[in-house]
């Protein structure tokens, strides 16, 4: 099994939307088809993981349509949501909170550092995960930091250009097709997510699991290097644009 090298083609982007996709309607018809009884544990991760497939599809419709930064704004909704799926999927009365949630000043995960921890066994996989939020927190609340990343905005030698539509350049075609990818990788690796979890109550055809499962495995790294491209576009400015302001506070 070869692994999918950033930017994914459109083939491999397909297939894991359409295995997804089968997985979760394989899932939903067993119950359906079984006439059995399901609660939170099942249920809940359900409904989260449609929500992820729909915003994969929507930040992949920005993305192509020359909007980044707010595509990446979705991801990191995505990004939470797959944190909920994993929590809610092996914990029923975390599942069972979810569900009666009534607070909408206050999400479920009130910590997104220990949700993180929770969902990642691995001291690595925790400290790409918290930088990628990080980052994807920068972008979606308009942090100076993200400069490029979340603002239209270019230095082009001693020119600043601003722009409320969109910049047809190489930073706009890069970061599109890494935020993208990145909306696919998530939908990959939260399927697998399910797969292992509510997948196990329900029959779902092998060639189905075995495809989920070998499109996580083939862009298992895909994290790490979204993490140092998102790192390369922040880290080591004075400021935003690489502008230090001779105003200081």
């Amino acid at each position: 099994m070869i692994p999918i090298e950033p930017p994914f083609d459109k083939a491999f982007t397909d297939k894991v939307h359409r295995d997804a996709t089968a997985l979760c309607e394989e899932i939903t018809g067993y119950f359906y088809n079984q006439k059995i009884q399901i609660n939170e544990i099942i249920f809940v991760p359900m409904i989260i993981f449609a929500r992820i497939i729909r915003l994969r599809d929507a930040a992949l419709t920005l993305t192509s349509g020359g909007f980044p930064t707010e595509a990446g704004i979705l991801v990191l909704s995505q990004f939470e949501a797959k944190l909920d799926l994993v929590q809610a999927a092996r914990d029923v009365q975390w599942a069972a909170s979810w569900l009666g949630h009534r607070n909408t000043k206050q999400s479920v995960t009130k910590n997104m550092t220990d949700a993180i921890c929770r969902v990642f066994s691995e001291e690595q996989e925790q400290s790409v995960e918290r930088s990628i939020f990080r980052y994807l927190s920068a972008i979606k609340h308009g942090n100076p930091a993200s400069s490029e990343l979340g603002f239209q905005v270019r230095r082009i030698q001693t020119s600043i250009v601003v722009s409320t539509g969109e910049l047809a350049d190489a930073t706009t075609r890069a970061t599109s097709a890494m935020i993208g990818d990145y909306a696919t990788y998530q939908l990959a690796w939260a399927a697998q997510g399910l797969n292992v979890t509510t997948g196990r109550y329900a029959r779902c055809s092998p060639t189905t699991t075995q495809a989920v499962q070998e499109n996580r495995q083939r862009i298992s790294e895909f994290a790490k290097l979204f993490n140092l491209f998102l790192a390369s576009w922040v880290e080591g400015r004075a400021g935003h644009l690489d502008i230090a302001s001779r105003h200081k506070r």
